[in-house]
């Protein structure tokens, strides 16, 4: 494991950056910039972002379930298959150096695209993961389960900000949403 320098009055790193193998936590005041490699073990991260010891990376994993339909006389025919994608939220701490938490979005069919996770944010209070689905929040404090569910519309290109108990969601194909959360 790599060396990091974190003190409980200084929650500090320098950003982070996805590659194929690991979320690096950069921190450029030790000799290689690289604080901490968390491995992802094969998941596609698709959003990642930081906030003090915490560490959010959404990922999907896309499953492919093939369709047999049985016809008459007994034979099978392939139809086409049907691709589901499986998103998380792993939530690392960098003082620990060890994962936490994993936040499961409900299981999305249909374009990829819309169900690969845009935006991740998190604090002390919750986690909110963004996907063509809609925007998902997580209440950290009373469990891994989906606490509320914004705008379930299949919107593409959507992205998010929440400060102060407000919440705007936006999107290319529809008005902006303002929102009191919690």
């Amino acid at each position: 494991m790599n060396t990091y320098r974190l003190s409980s009055s200084e929650q500090h790193n320098d950003g982070v950056l996805c590659t194929n193998e690991a979320v690096n936590v950069l921190d450029f005041r030790v000799p290689a910039g690289i604080a901490m490699k968390i491995l992802t073990f094969g998941e596609q991260v698709d959003s990642v972002f930081t906030n003090g010891d915490m560490v959010l990376a959404g990922t999907g994993n896309v499953k492919i379930k093939p369709q047999t339909e049985v016809l008459r006389g007994g034979t099978e025919t392939v139809k086409p298959s049907v691709t589901t994608q499986c998103c998380k939220v792993n939530q690392w701490s960098i003082r620990e150096g060890k994962p936490m938490n994993v936040y499961a979005l409900p299981e999305g069919e249909g374009k990829t695209s819309h169900t690969a996770i845009n935006q991740v944010w998190g604090d002390a209070r919750s986690v909110m993961a963004l996907n063509g689905n809609g925007l998902y929040i997580f209440n950290a404090d009373q469990g891994m389960e989906v606490q509320d569910v914004i705008c379930a519309d299949n919107s593409a290109l959507q992205t998010f900000d929440y400060a102060n108990s407000r919440l705007l969601l936006v999107s290319r194909d529809r008005p902006p949403l303002w929102r009191n959360w919690p």
